[in-house]
């Protein structure tokens, strides 16, 4: 499956979604990057001034060594004619071997082995016209649950 590259899936139904998820938790980076347009932009505060796909990805994988990250989808709004799909998700950020920090991602709190915080996250996808993942931009980001250190 390490064969799959961009501009190869549709993100346009609800099954999309859902295969999109299971790759993106799962560290499956060519399951998920299917989804997405060669030229997407990608407006996530973590991205400073290179918001390609390949920044999106080498930050997440570098991410994903310290901490673990798993997208719950609570609800999902999939618009093709306008162009777009908005989804709001929690997400469980767990850390990972001996990652360990007082205040994860400078306001979330702490961190450690097998703990972290729950997040409340509304992204919206923007669509090309062939229906892939063209931008993303994060509408709230917000701390549902703040975990206490082991």
């Amino acid at each position: 499956m390490s064969d799959i590259k961009p501009s190869t899936k549709q993100f346009t139904t609800r099954a999309a979604v859902d295969d999109y998820v299971t790759g993106f938790n799962s560290d499956d980076f060519p399951r998920f990057i299917a989804y997405y347009a060669e030229d997407a932009v990608l407006n996530i505060p973590a991205l400073q001034d290179d918001k390609s796909l390949g920044a999106y990805i080498g930050m997440l994988k570098h991410l994903h060594t310290m901490v673990s990250e798993e997208l719950v989808p609570q609800k999902v709004d999939i618009d093709v004619p306008g162009g777009f799909v908005s989804i709001d998700y929690h997400v469980q950020f767990l850390g990972l071997g001996g990652f360990k920090t007082d205040n994860f991602n400078g306001r979330l709190g702490p961190v450690s082995e097998g703990t972290g915080p729950l997040v409340r996250m509304s992204l919206k996808y923007r669509l090309n016209a062939e229906g892939h993942i063209s931008g993303i931009e994060v509408n709230d980001f917000a701390l549902l649950k703040e975990a206490s250190l082991k």
